[in-house]
């Protein structure tokens, strides 16, 4: 019908559908691509694909500059819920990632690095940070090294320090 309609031979015909298929593939896969870097800014380490990943600047988050623009819209609406108990904080990691992680999270966008405002930092403010951050529904990591941030009856684990830590901070997911 094809070839009667628009008078195509059959051989025409199928060069043009394969167009088609290809040109649907092409648009389908550079879509998917809007958020992802295959390389870092330092262009040592590779990083996926973010697919469920939303622009934070339009959400009511605080973001240090410079740090990633995106994360996973799941772990969005738990940082919104965090924000709305606790103003203390700021994302210093997200997506996508600025330096290698041993969490591959970092390179999908489904967790975050969060800190205590520069002048807060305290072990009072952390506990606290910690404990908001639990209640919002959030898994956390400790990388505050210094033991000064840290007391038994806090309601933050007890810190980690990885080889990729480049700071305190805590890692949520």
């Amino acid at each position: 019908m094809l070839n009667r309609r628009y008078n195509l031979s059959y051989k025409q015909a199928g060069t043009f559908i394969a167009f088609i298929v290809l040109a649907v593939f092409v648009f389908r896969f550079l879509n998917t691509q809007k958020n992802e870097s295959k390389l870092s800014n330092n262009d040592k380490f590779e990083i996926g694909l973010c697919r469920t990943c939303e622009v934070i600047k339009d959400k009511d988050l605080i973001i240090d500059e410079d740090r990633g623009e995106y994360l996973d819209s799941t772990l969005i609406k738990k940082l919104e819920v965090l924000a709305g108990e606790n103003k203390d904080w700021r994302i210093t990691e997200a997506y996508p990632p600025t330096v290698q992680h041993i969490s591959f999270c970092h390179q999908n966008g489904t967790c975050a690095d969060i800190a205590l405002q520069r002048n807060l930092l305290n072990a009072t403010s952390l506990s606290n940070l910690c404990k908001d951050a639990l209640a919002a529904g959030l898994t956390v990591v400790n990388e505050y090294g210094n033991l000064k941030y840290y007391s038994n009856n806090s309601f933050c684990p007890k810190p980690n320090i990885f080889e990729t830590t480049t700071g305190g901070h805590l890692h949520v997911y």
